[in-house]
């Protein structure tokens, strides 16, 4: 993940979190100083130039001198150092090739470094949205992102839809997803009365809250993008009937009544217990293969539930 002062995918940091953000983004720069510093005087010395990794780790050094940067992530101050050996690396290439054009990598001054890129992001996005949702709860995750050493960032349904479709494909090439109704969800209760004609309750107010959430979360356009971007790339998104895939038992097939509020899957049949979510995933997984006449039998799942 990238993220930018122009707030490419339009963040919304609170004010403290903005200040730590460009405090993070002078730190970083000053790693960049700070390591091509090292470079000049190492080649002054001795004609060499140190190795990305052999500069990586001083930063434990740097953190002992400095404790303060111990509050910035480590892939931030370490792609700070990838970004310089990078240039070195252009630079070098340039000159070899007889382009004049690219210069050796100068000092950056205050405000010439605008970005805080997360490496790791990808890798840990279902770890990162556990962690939202056990913290924050689901309402305030759906339109939130974790930023490590920041925050919990506000964040503006589409773009964050985009990143999480767009991270789906680069590591699945079949998603199974269920086919659900969404404006049935989301539609208001029905009066209820009894049998003298009187108004009782219907839920309406947990009923307003759940439709709130769905709303939020925006999951039909999320599908509509993630479907679109898988015929884009040529991979394959399949809908699949949402009927009984919490309560049936991925281990045997075994249905297993449960109300909404209980999270975990326990078969008294077979044994089997997970959390809810990750055994209806493996259903809907199974069901969507079989959909297209495959099989599964340990096929990785990412509940995002």
């Amino acid at each position: 993940m990238l993220i930018t002062k122009t707030y490419k995918y339009r963040i919304y940091p609170t004010q403290k979190q903005e200040s730590r953000m460009t405090n993070h983004m002078n730190m970083s720069r000053y790693v960049w100083n700070w390591h091509l510093g090292g470079i000049m005087k190492q080649y002054k010395d001795s004609k060499t130039f140190p190795s990305m990794i052999e500069q990586q780790n001083l930063l434990p050094k740097l953190k002992e001198e400095k404790p303060w940067f111990k509050n910035v992530y480590s892939m931030v101050l370490q792609d700070a150092n990838r970004r310089l050996h990078k240039a070195l690396i252009t630079f070098f290439k340039s000159k070899k090739e007889g382009n004049t054009d690219t210069g050796f990598p100068t000092y950056k001054k205050k405000g010439q470094w605008n970005s805080l890129n997360y490496t790791d992001y990808g890798r840990n996005m279902p770890s990162y949205f556990s962690t939202m949702n056990r913290k924050i709860g689901k309402e305030k995750a759906n339109n939130h992102i974790p930023v490590p050493k920041i925050g919990f960032v506000k964040i503006k349904r589409q773009e964050f839809h985009h990143q999480v479709a767009n991270w789906l494909l680069k590591h699945y090439d079949l998603i199974a997803i269920e086919d659900l109704a969404i404006k049935n969800m989301i539609r208001k209760a029905k009066p209820k009365q009894d049998e003298e004609g009187n108004f009782t309750r219907n839920g309406k107010k947990a009923k307003s809250g759940l439709s709130k959430s769905i709303a939020n979360a925006g999951w039909y356009s999320f599908r509509v993008i993630l479907e679109n971007k898988a015929k884009e790339l040529g991979k394959v998104v399949v809908a699949i009937a949402p009927q009984y895939t919490s309560q049936k038992c991925s281990g045997c097939g075994a249905t297993v009544k449960k109300a909404l509020s209980v999270r975990t899957h326990s078969c008294n049949e077979c044994g089997f217990t997970a959390n809810r979510d990750h055994n209806a995933a493996i259903n809907i997984l199974t069901l969507g293969l079989e959909s297209l006449g495959l099989y599964a039998y340990d096929a990785p799942t990412i509940p995002l539930g």
